[in-house]
């Protein structure tokens, strides 16, 4: 198996601001991780920060991406910043529970199943 998935289709005539997806199931413990809306809920954080970046709006679903205080996630800094920079994202998928929506580099990250096999959102 490649550890990549192919050599990129683009060579980059300026510089790359490359994002690195993952998740980890650690988030999910209550107290962890102030990502997400809830504990269960952080696994998709990567992938609705990367449609925000991408779109600058969450389209694959209905919630708004905020902490449980209610700040907003740091991908709306990031947006503003490439778009300020002029800049295009690249996404890179080191193993996600859910998969994103958003064109990525995938380099075949295992992804993270909790103990009985099954995932937490399911795994495609």
């Amino acid at each position: 198996m490649p550890f990549l998935s192919g050599i990129p289709p683009f060579r980059p005539e300026r510089p790359v601001f490359a994002i690195v997806l993952g998740n980890t199931l650690l988030s999910t413990v209550p107290g962890i991780s102030a990502a997400g809306m809830s504990p269960e809920k952080t696994v998709l954080t990567p992938v609705l920060d990367s449609e925000l970046i991408t779109h600058g709006d969450i389209r694959s679903r209905k919630w708004k991406p905020n902490t449980p205080t209610g700040c907003p996630t740091p991908a709306v800094i990031t947006r503003a910043m490439m778009t300020l920079l002029g800049m295009v994202p690249l996404f890179v998928n080191s193993g996600l529970t859910t998969q994103p929506v958003i064109p990525c580099l995938d380099v075949y990250g295992a992804r993270e199943r909790p103990e009985g096999g099954g995932c937490s959102p399911p795994c495609p």
